[in-house]
């Protein structure tokens, strides 16, 4: 497991707990994306919904 993937894994994790708190519906989807920017890791919330 690559630093990306642990850096996603955490967030993912931490995400879990914000949702959890704020009651975001199932309804959301959370995608991530990580950009190399100054030599330090951004990420990026995009919200979308789930038009599934």
């Amino acid at each position: 497991m690559n630093q990306k993937q642990k850096s996603f894994k955490n967030l993912h994790q931490c995400l879990s707990r914000n949702t959890k708190q704020e009651k975001v519906t199932e309804r959301y989807r959370y995608f991530y994306l990580f950009e190399q920017h100054q030599q330090q890791q951004q990420v990026r919330f995009v919200k979308l919904l789930d038009l599934v």
